[in-house]
């Protein structure tokens, strides 16, 4: 078929997503909200930024390195530690009311726990990696992500019509809520042209 929806590789669009899904995960965690306010996101990042974030892709994970001068670390304070004190400071300062410390401390070791952190000693040096699952990873439609899940992790299509990504599975599920969805309504022709065939996993629901 001449217009059959063509698969979309995401890995070239991900620049930045990864600091950013990570800085707002912690700013989630260190505020106890959902979304975390755009002040806590900025922020967050910044500092991350600060240690010279690189991001790797591994297959169907996702993760964020980390560079610190073990020298610089206060004594007696684990790196995870002095990033999880920082966070904090940085929610403080632009939340109100201020967020429980017990329950930011909480919520950010669990967040910590969850990204399988890692860390490597060289020298001086000491590289932290936080790893994720890519769909886990918030992207915008305008970044590559689908439009009802804000997720880009494959398989992916393309609706000219929207000009955006979309999982078939997610225009389902869409569809299964609110029969009369307009979006998904428009993008059900996608269905029909690929009689089902490149949706081959479960994406989160619309608006997960």
């Amino acid at each position: 078929m001449d217009n059959e929806p063509e698969p979309i590789d995401v890995t070239e669009r991900e620049s930045n997503v990864i600091l950013r899904h990570f800085a707002h995960t912690l700013a989630k965690a260190g505020e106890g909200q959902s979304p975390a306010s755009t002040g806590s996101r900025i922020a967050i990042r910044d500092f991350l930024c600060q240690f010279w974030p690189y991001e790797l892709t591994d297959g169907d994970n996702v993760s964020l390195l980390l560079h610190f001068e073990t020298q610089h670390l206060p004594e007696g304070e684990s790196v995870v530690g002095y990033l999880i004190r920082q966070i904090m400071a940085r929610c403080d300062e632009v939340c109100y009311p201020q967020p429980s410390q017990p329950a930011a401390r909480e919520a950010l070791y669990a967040v910590f726990k969850a990204w399988q952190v890692e860390t490597v000693t060289e020298g001086c040096d000491m590289v932290l990696s936080l790893k994720a699952h890519r769909k886990d990873i918030w992207v915008t439609p305008p970044e590559g992500g689908c439009w009802f899940c804000k997720r880009a992790h494959a398989p992916l299509v393309f609706d000219w019509e929207f000009d955006t990504a979309v999982h078939l599975d997610c225009i389902r599920k869409a569809l299964a809520l609110d029969p009369e969805d307009c979006e998904a309504i428009h993008m059900a022709y996608l269905l029909e042209e690929t009689n089902g065939s490149r949706d081959t996993e479960t994406a989160n629901p619309p608006g997960a």
